[in-house]
């Protein structure tokens, strides 16, 4: 699949208990042609979201996606999203991290549909 090289993308997610949605604008990396995502700290809500319901939505300029959300535990494909990170986000990235480092880290692979994606991103 093609993405666009944006910086940002939103996601939507759904509250584990009340189903309420919530969005945020997160980083995003791309790991073997998917979109993953990840925190430098597994306690935000979204991740502890995602982590219990396994589903969102993103927007990478197309509108609103529904995704299916897998979370990355082992240690080499995490390896693999930091240096990812690392590539898009240079400089960010390790400043941030020295903020964080006492924190558990955590990503999600996303799952989308090639089908559900038009053919460029929405002006």
């Amino acid at each position: 699949m093609n993405f666009p090289d944006l910086r940002t993308l939103r996601l939507t997610h759904f509250g584990r208990r009340s189903g309420k949605r919530f969005e945020v604008k997160i980083w995003y990396a791309i790991v073997d042609g998917e979109v993953w995502i990840g925190s430098l700290d597994v306690d935000r809500s979204w991740v502890r979201n995602l982590t219990a319901t396994g589903r969102g939505e993103i927007d990478l300029g197309y509108g609103s996606i529904a995704c299916a959300c897998q979370r990355i535990s082992d240690e080499a494909s995490l390896a693999r999203y930091r240096q990812a990170v690392r590539k898009k986000y240079p400089l960010l990235s390790r400043v941030i991290a020295l903020a964080v480092r006492n924190k558990q880290a955590g990503a999600f692979r996303l799952s989308i549909n090639a089908q559900d994606l038009p053919q460029s991103p929405a002006r």
